[in-house]
């Protein structure tokens, strides 16, 4: 993102923590770092319960937060308060999609997912896939289609420009690491140019769908981790994958 060079995490405590990533830039990347010399920069109160999920905007001026109190907020990361809450009525809430504000946001919980334009000032959609929790959402730059993945595995693709068409198409079941059986899945992210979508979870392999070629399938044999994979996400020019598990 442009602006300041930041991180942010959230957790047990119910507050979201802001990281000055500055000292990185001088790091030797051939050796691990341990972060003794990262310093908070803001904390964010208000969750009243656990955080489960954060978004920067493309500019970094704003962060999109859900948690177990099943609200989704928005936050003025400069200074550090709270500008919106929603309460969708989907049950925790584990997931959620933010590109920059004016433009959807998307969140999914126990109770199926919701997506909400700001300008509207309400929730226009809600829907369920199978009945399953969505443990992770995902909407693409252009807003042209939003992905749904839950605990049984399986991904539910819809078509955010569609006026008449809502129902959603499915893109299978999550394909695990060999030796493995776990279906859920934990994360999604669509690469910057909008030709890749990935995902990962509890089968510790990351499914890739090429969106520019019909929503091809690969499963990739080398892109697995021996643990459950809980984050996924592209590097601005969409030639690079990071991945982080338990």
């Amino acid at each position: 993102k442009s602006g300041p060079l930041q991180l942010a995490s959230g957790g047990y405590d119910r507050a979201i923590r802001l990281w000055d990533l500055k000292p990185l830039l001088s790091a030797d990347i051939s050796k691990p770092y341990k972060g003794e010399s990262l310093r908070t920069v803001q904390t964010l109160q208000g969750h009243e319960g656990m955080v489960l999920n954060l978004r920067f905007s493309t500019n970094g001026a704003m962060l999109a937060s859900v948690g177990k109190d099943a609200s989704l907020r928005l936050w003025d990361t400069a200074h550090a308060r709270s500008i919106l809450t929603l309460t969708p009525t989907l049950g925790v809430l584990r997931s959620i999609s933010f590109v920059d504000y004016g433009k959807p946001i998307a969140c999914g919980g126990d109770g199926g997912w919701a997506r909400w334009v700001p300008r509207d000032h309400n929730v226009t959609y809600k829907l369920w896939t199978n009945g399953a929790t969505v443990g992770a959402v995902g909407i693409d730059r252009d807003s042209e289609f939003l992905v749904a993945g839950d605990s049984s595995g399986e991904l539910w693709r819809w078509n955010l420009g569609s006026k008449s068409d809502w129902s959603a198409k499915s893109l299978g079941t999550m394909v695990p690491a060999e030796g493995r059986d776990g279906a859920s899945v934990n994360g999604l992210a669509f690469s910057f140019d909008g030709s890749w979508l990935a995902a990962v979870g509890e089968g510790g392999r990351v499914n890739l769908w090429r969106t520019d070629k019909d929503w091809l399938r690969e499963a990739p044999a080398g892109l697995t981790l021996p643990s459950s994979i809980w984050g996924v996400a592209f590097d601005p020019e969409s030639k690079w994958l990071a991945i982080g598990g338990i």
